[in-house]
Parts: C-alpha cells; sequence; structure tokens
C-alpha cells in the first residue's frame, strides 16, 4: 500500500512533524499547501532546509512531468 509524499514527509522530518498532522495521507499535496509549509507563522518549517530544498524539488519534478505530458498528447 503506498501511502504518498505526506507519509514520507512525517517519516524523514518527525521533528518539524511532531503531532503527525496537517498533511493527508494518500493524497498529494495541493499547492498551496506547499506555499502554507514555507511560510508557517512560527518559522519551524522555514528553517529547515532540508525541508525545503525536498518540497522545492518535489514541486519542480511535478511541473516538469506536467510540461512533459503536455507535449506528448499535444503532438500528432
Amino acid at each position: 500500500m503506498r501511502l504518498g509524499f505526506s507519509a514520507a514527509l512525517y517519516g524523514a522530518f518527525w521533528p518539524v512533524f511532531l503531532l503527525r498532522r496537517g498533511l493527508r495521507l494518500g493524497k498529494a499535496l495541493p499547492a498551496p499547501k506547499y506555499r502554507h509549509l514555507m511560510t508557517y507563522h512560527n518559522n519551524r518549517f522555514a528553517q529547515d532546509m532540508g525541508l525545503l530544498f525536498c518540497l522545492a524539488n518535489t514541486r519542480v519534478r511535478y511541473e516538469v512531468n506536467q510540461a512533459v505530458s503536455a507535449k506528448v498528447h499535444s503532438s500528432s
């Protein structure tokens, strides 16, 4: 059973997600949730450089995959 990116974040960055709440297991993170994590009001997420690089890398890979699939679908 695949739990998704949320479970990976909970496992890898457990000191930041002590209560393991706020992310839906088995669901992809929506785009506004990335911004919310990076600009959380007490900056505990923004001070964890590993988490920021992980979120940015995931977002970039998602955007690249979307661009590639759009080109494949639009070519005749």
